[in-house]
């Protein structure tokens, strides 16, 4: 489940970095609205093959059910999750080309904007704690 998760967020963010107009506001763009990891490498532009197709298919059932339930809500999905034996070496691929899907200045831009935001958040937190 964790695996798949990192792998969402990194999808998201790699999309959010390439076009920030994704998130505006409070309003998120609805093809970040998915937990399908198919659809969001696809959005991404990275090319998978059987293997890895398959493998992001079980990651997406794990994020989709396992963060709630102890055991998937249809009987069918669990054959098809714990039959299956996936090696490191295809999340580490996957997790190396959605890196590099984003240049280093992109990386660098989207980092300035993720600490300006932290410090924006965080002087909200304390003024609003010095005021109660």
């Amino acid at each position: 489940m964790l695996m798949g998760m990192s792998l969402e967020a990194m999808a998201k963010s790699c999309l959010v970095i390439k076009d920030s107009s994704l998130i505006e506001k409070d309003k998120i763009a609805p093809k970040l609205l998915t937990h399908d990891l198919l659809k969001l490498f696809k959005h991404v532009g990275i090319a998978l093959d059987k293997l890895e197709a398959d493998f992001l298919n079980v990651l997406t059932d794990f994020i989709t059910w396992q963060g709630r339930y102890p055991a998937p809500t249809e009987a069918v999905k669990v054959g098809g999750v714990f039959r299956r034996r996936y090696e490191w070496h295809v999340f580490d691929n996957l997790y190396v080309r959605l890196y590099q899907s984003v240049s280093d200045q992109q990386r660098t831009e989207a980092d300035k904007i993720f600490w300006a935001k932290m410090d924006e958040y965080w002087d909200s937190v304390h003024k609003a704690h010095s005021t109660t």
